[in-house]
């Protein structure tokens, strides 16, 4: 076995987030579905990384900063309070840190 080579065991650190998000949410639970545009970008719930969107999270009622970034577009972050029990779509729109189309004269 290569000493360069490391092979991950266990779960993604993503879905061990996702997972102590969801073991807190108790009977009360709120659902987050979190979008962006343009799709596929890394979410970030109160700095942990739980995924890419889009994404729907179960978690307890509370305030919760949602964290959007994409390797092609700005980052978004929202402050996000939900209610017992409440289901909430929420949107991010990035814009393109880079041009889509680059014209040659």
């Amino acid at each position: 076995m290569s000493s360069y080579l490391i092979i991950p065991t266990g779960p993604s650190p993503d879905a061990v987030n996702r997972h102590a998000l969801e073991e807190k949410a108790g009977k009360d639970a709120a659902k987050m579905l979190l979008r962006s545009e343009p799709s596929g970008a890394r979410v970030w719930i109160n700095g942990a990384f739980v995924g890419v969107t889009p994404i729907l999270l179960v978690v307890a009622p509370g305030k919760y900063q949602v964290k959007v970034a994409d390797a092609r577009a700005d980052h978004g972050e929202q402050a996000v309070g939900l209610l017992p029990h409440e289901t909430r779509e929420i949107v991010l729109h990035l814009a393109a840190q880079y041009p889509t189309r680059v014209a040659i004269h």
